[in-house]
């Protein structure tokens, strides 16, 4: 595969290591217009969502912030399928990360990752490609039985 055909990004928390060429999402991507929307777990428990799409948001995600509460989420959007990987660098407190496909589908959890404490940070990296990741408070998965094959619904 040609180098200039493959897009890796390293996040930290959301944290983009390596510039995506693209900064803005294409129009193809159906969410709302506006930025805070609710995702709807399978027992139905909804949290708020922040949607991140922009180069800039995507890099700065949740670092620096002091929490986050159980109602609450952070949704990253991507310009297409891929096995994004993310890092907990610059985090103040651990959360759980959903990788989702295209259907809203769960591809992957990760559950209860602390912050990062050393350097290098160790990176979190899905079993399968996803178009969006979720972050949500610590334990949330476990609570709501979040796991591979749940469907995720997002609505405003």
């Amino acid at each position: 595969m040609a180098a200039a055909a493959v897009v890796v990004l390293m996040f930290v928390s959301g944290c983009i290591g390596e510039r995506a060429t693209t900064t803005t999402l294409p129009s193809s991507i159906s969410l709302p217009a506006d930025e805070m929307r609710q995702a709807c777990f399978e027992d139905g428990f909804c949290v708020r969502l922040e949607v991140v799409r922009e180069e800039g948001e995507l890099s700065r995600g949740l670092m620096f912030r002091e929490n986050i509460s159980g109602d609450y989420g952070m949704l990253f959007v991507f310009p297409q399928m891929y096995p994004y990987s993310f890092w907990m660098k610059n985090m103040r407190f651990p959360i759980d990360m959903i990788w989702l496909d295209d259907g809203w589908m769960v591809v992957h959890v990760e559950r209860d990752i602390p912050p990062c404490r050393q350097d290098p940070c160790p990176s979190y990296v899905p079993k399968a490609a996803a178009r969006y990741v979720l972050e949500v408070a610590a334990n949330q998965t476990i609570a709501h039985a979040i796991r591979e094959g749940s469907q995720i619904k997002v609505a405003s």
